[in-house]
C-alpha cells in the first residue's frame, strides 16, 4: 500500500491518495498514516481517496477499522471516498460497510467532513 499526501487546499483537511493492496499491515510498529503525517495525525481531518486500491485482505480490513477507531479516540475524522467495488464487496460480505465512514466522491466526503451532509455510503456491488 502506498499513501501520498496531496497538495494542501484552502481548508484544514488533509487529502491522501491510497493505492495498491491494503494487506499485510499487522506490524504494530509500522503505521502508514503516522509515518506519513506524524504522531498527531489522528487528531486531524483526513480525506482518504481509495480509488486506486486494487485489493484488501483481512489484515487490511483490520487496519481500516483501527484507523477509524484511532481517529475517533483522538477527536479527529477520517472519510474514505471512491472506494472500489473490490473493497466494498469484501466489506459488504463481512457486514462492515456501515462501520466505515465512506463517501462516493471527494465532494461528498468534503461535505461529510464539514458536517453539511449526512454520511454517504457508496455501494457498488
Amino acid at each position: 500500500m502506498k499513501l501520498t499526501l496531496l497538495p494542501l487546499e484552502k481548508d484544514d483537511l488533509l487529502r491522501i491518495a491510497c493505492e495498491g493492496s491494503i494487506a499485510r499491515l499487522l506490524d504494530q510498529d509500522h503505521d502508514p498514516l503516522r509515518d506519513l503525517l506524524g504522531p498527531n495525525c489522528y487528531s486531524r481531518r483526513v480525506l482518504l481517496n481509495m480509488e486506486r486500491v486494487q485489493s484488501v485482505d483481512t489484515s487490511g480490513i483490520t487496519w481500516l477499522l483501527g484507523v477509524v477507531e484511532r481517529f475517533s479516540r483522538a477527536n479527529g475524522k477520517v472519510i474514505f471516498f471512491m472506494m472500489p467495488p473490490i473493497v466494498t464487496q469484501v466489506l459488504d460480505f463481512m457486514r462492515l460497510t456501515d462501520t466505515l465512514p465512506m463517501a462516493a466522491s471527494e465532494q461528498a466526503a468534503l461535505a461529510f467532513a464539514n458536517g453539511t451532509s449526512p454520511q454517504s455510503t457508496q455501494h457498488t456491488s
